[in-house]
């Protein structure tokens, strides 16, 4: 069970991908692994007894949950402007899930570095939402065809990163602003997940949360000088990545909670010092 654990969210990954490549499966066989993967997941926290705990069920869902709704919506471009709408409403349902896990959890530890976890998610998620509401405004004011032509210049941060030449036009600003602010977002989510694992005690994905946040601004900002390095913050920043370390400290929060028996924890902290909660 715990190494499916860790199985389960990098595949979804590589599903995703590998139909948003250019849908390399045909359309029946992704459904059925699209469909075989979600009854999986859920089929998976259940053994794992995350009903006892639905915040650290959230957590593991909201990853698995983006993979197979946005395998089915497709890479948002505003060529297909249906499609990336209704992608922008997959991204936007996992980000609130997050965002109010993230509160939750603040709320059951009450430790300082909980609440700044959760003040991360509630900047970042204000900072997302600039992006995906700007989404539906491109395609409600008839400006789709114009976002078409432009994205595979302005919305690839292995593009713009290493500097453009040429002067851009509004809507090539526009739309690098917009992809910054993802950037901003998922970054925020590293550093938000970072202080949720260390108020929840999980030192690993603690220092993971500081150096993905640190690697992708390292690259965002290298990138100019080393233009490989602009791939890597593309990668790094792409929206499901938000997902990763929440799936993580979902898994070892029901892990630690013990045999599908046990209650509900409540988390509480003895002190305002102490690293790791006690349950009960």
């Amino acid at each position: 069970m715990r190494l499916a654990a860790w199985i389960l969210w990098p595949l979804g990954a590589v599903l995703v991908t590998v139909q948003g490549l250019g849908g390399l499966l045909p359309a029946p066989v992704f459904l059925l692994l699209d469909t075989a993967y979600a009854v999986g997941a859920l089929l998976f926290v259940r053994a794992l007894g995350g009903r006892r705990d639905p915040q650290a069920a959230a957590l593991v869902l909201a990853g698995p949950g983006i993979f197979v709704l946005a395998g089915l919506t497709g890479i948002p471009t505003a060529a297909a402007p249906a499609s990336m709408l209704l992608n922008a409403v997959v991204l936007l349902a996992a980000a609130v899930v997050l965002l109010v896990v993230a509160v939750r959890l603040a709320v059951r530890v009450l430790g300082p570095a909980a609440v700044l976890g959760a003040l991360a998610f509630v900047v970042g998620s204000t900072v997302y939402l600039v992006n995906l509401v700007a989404r539906w405004a491109v395609v409600a004011s008839g400006a789709a065809p114009l976002q078409a032509v432009a994205e595979e210049r302005y919305w690839q941060a292995h593009s713009y990163l290493p500097w453009l030449s040429g002067e851009p036009p509004q809507l090539g600003v526009a739309l690098v602003l917009l992809d910054l602010l993802q950037l901003v977002y998922v970054v925020l989510t590293y550093l938000g997940t970072a202080g949720l694992a260390r108020a929840l005690g999980a030192p690993a994905i603690e220092r993971a949360g500081w150096t993905l946040a640190g690697v992708t601004l390292l690259a965002a900002v290298v990138a100019p000088a080393l233009p490989v390095a602009g791939g890597i913050a593309f990668g790094l920043s792409i929206p499901f990545m938000s997902t990763a370390l929440p799936y993580a400290l979902g898994i070892v929060m029901i892990i630690r909670n013990g045999d599908a028996g046990a209650p509900a924890p409540q988390y509480v902290r003895p002190s305002w010092t102490s690293r790791r909660p006690t349950t009960s």
